[in-house]
């Protein structure tokens, strides 16, 4: 289990006593974040990546789903996916989680969406 906390409001630091012991430091948590606007994607991983987390961005459901294929041909897997609900001309992850969860049941999936 793991906790994500995205901030309402910018801050200068990260208050790291607030956070503490939620992540395990020994282990590195693989991120697959898929979204198609980029500004999206670098601040998600930015943030993400602040936390100790290894992320890797990817731009529709397709991509999503050979990455996550790639990974898990090596041995090894994603700890949780984030998923934009819906990507113009492309796979969106409604669609892709459905096929995620085909090839590994136990996949960690989060959808997102800019639709409020």
């Amino acid at each position: 289990t793991f906790f994500v906390y995205l901030p309402a409001v910018c801050r200068e630091e990260i208050d790291e006593k607030t956070y503490a012991g939620h992540f395990k430091k020994d282990k590195k948590l693989r991120v697959l974040l898929m979204d198609d606007d980029d500004l999206i994607c670098d601040s998600v991983k930015i943030y993400l990546e602040s936390f100790n987390f290894s992320v890797e961005c990817v731009p529709d459901g397709e991509a999503a789903l050979e990455e996550y294929k790639n990974l898990l041909e090596e041995g090894k897997r994603y700890d949780v996916v984030i998923m934009d609900l819906t990507i113009p001309n492309g796979m969106g992850g409604e669609q892709a989680i459905g096929k995620l969860l085909e090839i590994d049941p136990e996949a960690v999936c989060v959808v997102s969406s800019g639709y409020a």
